[in-house]
């Protein structure tokens, strides 16, 4: 796992560092190791280090835990509920929080995972974790409380694209939410970290987008996310949704999906197939 440090001590909900704190407890003495993905990962990148407004709050946290067999995230689980914090709900991976009803989903990625990267629970339903360890690998270690040397691996921006964007693929109950916060990553790419410096290092981003700076971030992303991408079922889907994302002549389901205003705006849309092309270019450059 990538050691990129960040320390948000103070800046969170307590609330929430106080449920990442007990997990991180529990998973190191289980010896599991875990992730925030999702929601909470897309807040603790935009709305707290740069505060971008996400247009959508999220009341859950989200993680992934790295395991090899059911019985151990079962293990897990068990072990959070009788920590007395912690009760399950008739949704397979998800906990409450006891004190507040906190929602937590824990979903399990790794060895458990078969090759195509799907799990199937033991009700038989089946999920994608493909990509999820390629985004594992590319974490940042968060520091959340002060008066705590614990830090909490999160999802990358760039990992965060590579699960959103297998995520709206195949799961299509949410693939409005999940293409929204690819909006939301393209659109705010060159903002992150050191990103508007790193720029200058590529030429030929700048160039392919006639100097613009904020499609030179969606250039930028499409060529990070190429570096984090080891696993090549993950890399296969991703390519296989930006060519039939950009073919000619096609209306871009993705480019739609991404579309915060009116639908009929056109205007808007060609914004949003911009960013797509943009971030291909990157992707394979």
């Amino acid at each position: 796992m990538t050691k990129k440090f960040l320390d948000l001590s103070g800046k969170i909900d307590p609330l929430l560092a106080e449920i990442l704190h007990l997990i991180s407890d529990i998973s190191a003495q289980n010896n599991i190791q875990f992730f925030i993905v999702g929601a909470t990962a897309r807040d603790i990148f935009f709305e707290l280090l740069h505060k971008i407004k996400s247009r959508r709050a999220t009341l859950d946290l989200d993680l992934g835990i790295h395991v090899a067999a059911w019985c151990s995230y079962e293990s897990l689980l068990i072990k959070l509920t009788e920590s007395g914090h912690f009760r399950r709900s008739n949704i397979p991976h998800r906990l409450h929080y006891y004190k507040e009803k906190y929602p937590v989903d824990i979903v399990p990625f790794g060895e458990i995972s078969k090759a195509d990267g799907t799990i199937t629970w033991p009700d038989k339903e089946r999920m994608s974790t493909l990509g999820f360890m390629d985004a594992f690998n590319d974490c940042y270690q968060v520091k959340f409380a002060e008066n705590s040397n614990i830090t909490v691996p999160v999802a990358s921006p760039a990992g965060l694209i590579i699960m959103k964007l297998i995520s709206w693929s195949e799961a299509k109950s949410r693939a409005e939410k999940d293409a929204q916060d690819l909006e939301l990553i393209f659109s705010h790419y060159q903002d992150l970290f050191e990103n508007s410096t790193r720029l200058f290092d590529y030429p030929v981003i700048f160039e392919s987008v006639q100097f613009d700076v904020q499609r030179a971030g969606a250039v930028l992303a499409g060529k990070d996310v190429t570096v984090i991408l080891k696993d090549e079922n993950a890399k296969e889907v991703i390519s296989k949704i930006l060519r039939n994302e950009t073919r000619e002549n096609i209306t871009s389901q993705l480019a739609i999906d991404m579309m915060t205003k009116n639908r009929l705006n056109e205007n808007e849309y060609e914004e949003r197939l911009q960013q797509i092309f943009d971030f291909k270019t990157g992707f394979y450059l």
